[in-house]
């Protein structure tokens, strides 16, 4: 499984996800490799994806002027792949994807089967995501209470810690962490080598998230 994160601040976009894909086998057993999840598609796209291996791969076959053009050809691909088990609910697949547009940020999540795009006002978690869509929002909560403006850095702790979190409790999810920031002057940052470093201390990037966003109220 996957865990992969779109946070929203003032005038940015931070997109995150795990780096581990793990591929079920009946006959070989199951085995993970270590891939990057987020990928930049015709110099206008930033996709994260939750499912089969493959999965950036169609997204990039699907590539259209619009997001309904996407996610059309979204739907056609993936009937056409699955065939069967997509009508059964199986291989699941979500996506995350960002377009940065005359100063503006569009990030658009869209999930099997019929990939009907929905807009992301605040955050959105695909794959593994419950317990970080919860803590998400008690967070986003917290800072429209406070009046407190998320920044960058605040946005790299967050999914430092919820991917690191999501880790301990699924085997599907690790590997490191992929994240990059999205502003809306066309500016692009990955951050992926400081949000790793983070998550080898989570005690501390809790400790600080408490202080942010939940202790002194």
């Amino acid at each position: 499984m996957t865990l992969a994160i779109a946070l929203r601040g003032e005038n940015f976009v931070l997109l995150a996800a795990d780096k581990r894909e793990t591929r079920l086998s009946s006959t070989s057993g199951n085995y993970s490799t270590v891939v990057q999840k987020i990928e930049e598609i015709s110099n206008a796209y930033y996709v994260v994806a939750a499912g089969p291996a493959g999965s950036v791969e169609m997204f990039r076959s699907a590539h259209g002027a619009t997001t309904w053009d996407i996610t059309s050809k979204l739907a056609e691909l993936y009937a056409a792949r699955f065939q069967d088990e997509a009508s059964r609910g199986q291989y699941q697949m979500q996506f995350i994807y960002a377009q940065i547009e005359r100063q503006e940020i569009q990030v658009t999540k869209a999930c099997s089967p019929h990939f009907f795009p929905s807009s992301v006002k605040s955050f959105e978690t695909i794959g593994s995501g419950a317990q970080s869509t919860y803590f998400l929002k008690h967070v986003y909560e917290e800072s429209r209470k406070r009046k407190r403006q998320l920044t960058p850095s605040d946005l790299e702790l967050l999914s430092c810690f919820c991917i690191s979190e999501t880790a301990k409790q699924d085997g599907f999810v690790g590997d490191g962490i992929d994240a990059v920031l999205l502003y809306e002057d066309g500016r692009r940052e990955w951050v992926s080598e400081q949000v790793s470093k983070n998550i080898q201390d989570s005690e501390r990037i809790a400790a600080q998230i408490a202080d942010l966003f939940i202790r002194n109220r």
